[in-house]
């Protein structure tokens, strides 16, 4: 089925006619809803979510080699050892089985497997977003002991 703009309301945008055309005619008013609804890390242009959530963890657990990234969008690279700077690519795979484990999916990704992708999506709230962040935290904690 072919939908072109003349089948849509007036109302609709080009961006929403592209992107989702049966979707946008359902709801008009989506950009509204979504603007209210998003996070304030997504509001706030240029937040650094990442070291936000991970600086002070960052600090305490040297298996953090860096934070980078922007808005939710975000990589930790880990390390093995603080003086050799050593991919912690077991700690990486540890942190992601721990964090499937307590239901949250993250990516482990680099050359070497080291570093820790977290992308969740752009609808969450803020209250997950720390409940993300913490299982992290957790996570390399575990690891940290064992």
């Amino acid at each position: 089925m072919s939908v072109t703009h003349g089948d849509l309301p007036e109302n609709v945008s080009s961006v929403q006619e592209h992107r989702q055309p049966l979707c946008a005619e359902e709801c008009p008013h989506e950009a509204e809803l979504r603007e209210e609804d998003r996070p304030a890390v997504l509001r706030e242009p240029g937040l650094q979510t990442g070291q936000l959530h991970l600086g002070p963890v960052q600090k305490a657990q040297p298996l953090i080699g860096e934070v980078r990234g922007k808005g939710l969008m975000i990589g930790v690279e880990l390390i093995a050892d603080q003086q050799t700077k050593a991919y912690g690519t077991a700690a990486a795979g540890f942190v992601r089985q721990y964090c499937l484990e307590h239901n949250l999916l993250i990516g482990v990704g680099g050359n070497f497997g080291s570093v820790l992708r977290i992308q969740p999506p752009l609808v969450i709230s803020e209250e997950q977003i720390d409940t993300v962040f913490a299982t992290v935290a957790e996570g390399l904690a575990a690891f940290a002991k064992s």
